[in-house]
């Protein structure tokens, strides 16, 4: 998560979207997983 606020914060929107991506797909059972998708859903709209 703290690698993808990085990448946020840097402009690196698709690097961002990919790390959040890869925390949802490995780490479901993660309370990070929820935080992840939720990012996700605001960089798409």
């Amino acid at each position: 998560m703290e690698l993808a606020r990085a990448y946020k914060l840097a402009g690196k929107t698709e690097d961002a979207r990919k790390t959040l991506t890869q925390v949802t797909e490995q780490h479901k059972d993660s309370p990070f997983a929820a935080e992840a998708k939720a990012e996700l859903d605001k960089m798409k709209g």
